[in-house]
């Protein structure tokens, strides 16, 4: 899923429809909630299907890093990992 804060969404829309990204994307019409707010572009989240953040990547993603992001969700998912309480979200 893609978010956009773009101020002209049919811009946006444009770009992603050129790039045929295959994931939705929405346009939040009430900000974002201050998990998901980063002064990097773009930022990447990888978000548990119970809705915790687990992973955070602000800047340029290395395709590898969500390789390895999507990893450990998947091993979370099966219960043969467990997460040890972070406050760095």
């Amino acid at each position: 899923m893609l978010l956009s804060l773009d101020e002209q969404p049919a811009n946006a829309t444009v770009f992603m429809e050129d790039k045929e990204f295959p994931m939705p994307y929405y346009f939040p019409t009430n900000g974002l909630s201050a998990s998901f707010r980063s002064p990097y572009i773009p930022s990447t989240f990888v978000v548990s299907k119970h809705g915790k953040i687990v992973y955070k990547k602000e800047g340029l993603l290395i395709i590898a890093q969500l390789l390895f992001a999507t990893g450990l969700l998947s091993k979370l998912s099966q219960g043969s990992l467990e997460i040890i309480k972070s406050n760095s979200y």
